[in-house]
Parts: C-alpha cells; structure tokens; sequence
C-alpha cells in the first residue's frame, strides 16, 4: 500500500460537494491566521478592495473592511510589508497601544487575542488618491468616531445600552486536521493585526459594504444610513440619509462618483456622491435585501425578500434606470419552492469566446 498523505496540522477539512462520484476534497486548505475578536459580536459583512499603489513606494496595497453588530467599520491591510510592522509597532509603543506578539502556534489557532486596547484614531499609513477628495470634511466633523451606545441585531432595543456593556465570547477555534506534521504558512503575515481605522460613526449593524475602484468604502447600516469612508481619513467623509435600514450598497465599477443603495423602504437609489443627492430611484414590490452592478456598469441587479431578482438597465449617463426584466431564485419542490430572501448577489466573470461557442451562454452570470 502507497504511505498514506501527511497533512499539515493547521489543514481545514473542506468537502467537495458535487453530483460526480470522482469529486475529491480541496486539501490542504491552510489555517493561516485568526483574529479573535476583532468586532465585539458577529461579523455581517466583508470586502476586499481593488488595489491601491501607494505613488512613493510604487507598492501595491490590499484592504479588507468588516462590519458588524457592532457598528464599527473597520479596515485592515491585507500582507504588510516588514518596514510597515516595524514602524506601526514602534509608533503604537509610544501611544501605549500594546501588541501580543503570541507564538505562531496561538496565532493561527486563535487562542490568543492578538491586539489589546487599540484607540480608535488609529493612524493611517497611506495617502488618499482617486478622482473625489478624502477630505471633505473638517477635522472637527460632526461625523467623528465617537463613543455611543450600540443597538444590535435581533436584540430588545430597550436594553442597548445595558447590552453594549458586555463583551462577546470568543469564538471557538476553527477544527483542524489530527495530524502530527508541522503547521504550514503561519510565519506568513497574510493581515496587519492592527487596524488601519476603526470607525464607530453607526449606530446600529453594518450589514454591507462597498470598494469603489479608486479605494473608497460605502457602508450600510440598520441605523438608516450608508457612509463613505477612506484609508488614509479618520472620519466619515459623507452621510446619506435613507427613510428605512439600508441593507445593500454597492459602487458602481469605474464611475466611483455613483453608487447603489437599497434597503427596507422598498427604493433602489443612484446616488451622486458629490453632492449627496438621489440621482434617479425606482420603486420595487418587496423589500430589497441585495443590489449590485453588472461588472461593466450597464446593469443594476436587486434581490427581494420574496426571492426575487430585478434588472435594471442603465443608459449612457449612469443615472437612468429602466426596468429589464426580473428572474425568482428557488427551488423547484420543498419548503423553498415559492422563494427565499436574496441575501447576496455577485456576478461570474465574462465567459471566455470558447464556452460561448454554442450560443447558450452570454455576457455575465449571476449568482445568489
């Protein structure tokens, strides 16, 4: 018999899930690194920005944003390089924010937090750059990071302030392979444990959040607002007020003056982010739970409650909507077969001229 497979220790167990019966596991999937707590509750919504050359270095830099029941934004640099570890910790030394540097064994594991008492004005690291202005608003903006009470997600709202006061448990450690070999990667710094910025301008869930491709972030929140944010500034640099919770954003792909919102008021909005402004809407039949942009910006997809899908075409100023047509995500028998809520909507990249071939499949596809 062949030596049977010796698997890192720090390998997650991922099934395969397919009708073939040659369908194999995705091994090794490797537990690189975990950050315990690094939103005090669950985490709604993730993503991964576009890029952003930094002009002085000429290095490209990668964000991920998170947002959750808490109602904090926050944004973290994806691979640091060494120098920028050794000036962060040198700076946060003086400021008396204080790192557990863990062995790599707690880190990747989790078991150990790896940032204690982070502020809240972390300082940034980068320039702004792109086509709008990171700075639009004064320094002593009414949209600071200030501390407030947090209403949360499914919680009595009555009690919020009684609830922010308690600290979430840790999360139990993801279950890893039982294997005697060494852990694989763990020396690799995939994320800065230290937060780039850490906003606190919500008051109650951020449930979405949006990179346009000149590195801004749109954030929607249950509190009836989306806000615009940037890297390299420490407040929110625009507030878009909404008549009902906003559960969906999304920047349109090159035009990172315009995004789309929609939520519990039942609109799907265009906004104008120069001057903050509705610049066209359409009213949809149910609650709109997801909406995104067709890659090339030509289409608004929006996702119901009802497990509806409604397309909207777009003419060449951006701002028109027309409706298109509309699908429904279901099943075809079982409890699901008159529709779900659409929780999330992404769109496949273009197929290539040879899967196209046989005329069945064009242009973009589109996954819930």
């Amino acid at each position: 018999k062949p030596a049977p497979i010796l698997q890192p220790k720090n390998t997650l167990p991922v099934r395969c899930i397919h009708k073939s019966k040659s369908a194999s596991d995705f091994n090794p999937l490797l537990l690189i690194s975990t950050l315990t707590k690094a939103h005090d509750g669950p985490i709604w919504s993730t993503a991964l920005s576009k890029g952003f050359v930094d002009s002085t270095t000429g290095r490209k830099t990668h964000y991920l944003a998170t947002g959750g029941a808490d109602g904090v934004v926050q944004i973290w640099e994806l691979a640091p390089s060494r120098e920028t570890l050794e000036k962060q910790a040198a700076a946060n030394a003086e400021d008396g924010v204080s790192v557990i540097l863990s062995s790599l064994e707690s880190m990747w594991k989790g078991i150990v937090g790896s940032v204690v008492n982070c502020n809240a004005n972390c300082n940034p690291t980068i320039n702004s750059t792109g086509t709008m202005n990171a700075s639009t608003e004064d320094e002593n903006s009414t949209h600071s990071n200030k501390s407030r009470p947090r209403k949360r997600l499914g919680t009595d709202r009555s009690s919020s302030s009684q609830s922010s006061q308690k600290t979430t448990p840790l999360a139990p450690p993801l279950a890893t392979v039982n294997s005697k070999c060494d852990a694989l990667g763990t020396d690799i710094c995939l994320i800065n444990p230290i937060p780039v910025q850490r906003f606190t301008a919500h008051e109650e869930d951020v449930v979405d959040l949006s990179w346009s491709s000149t590195n801004f972030l749109i954030s929607a929140s249950l509190d009836k607002t989306a806000r615009l944010w940037h890297p390299s500034r420490p407040m929110c640099l625009k507030e878009f007020n909404h008549a009902d919770a906003v559960t969906s954003v999304s920047f349109h792909p090159s035009e990172d003056r315009y995004f789309v919102s929609g939520g519990f008021d039942k609109k799907l909005r265009i906004w104008h982010i120069p001057n903050g402004r509705v610049a066209e809407w359409a009213q949809a039949s149910n609650v709109i739970t997801a909406a995104t942009y067709q890659p090339d910006g030509k289409v608004i997809a929006a996702g119901l409650c009802d497990g509806k899908v409604i397309f909207y075409s777009l003419d060449g100023s951006n701002t028109k909507m027309k409706y298109f047509t509309q699908i429904t995500c279901k099943n075809g028998n079982g409890g699901k077969k008159n529709g779900k809520k659409v929780t999330g909507l992404t769109y496949l990249p273009q197929l290539s001229e040879d899967k196209l071939a046989d005329g069945n499949n064009l242009g973009h596809g589109i996954s819930d």
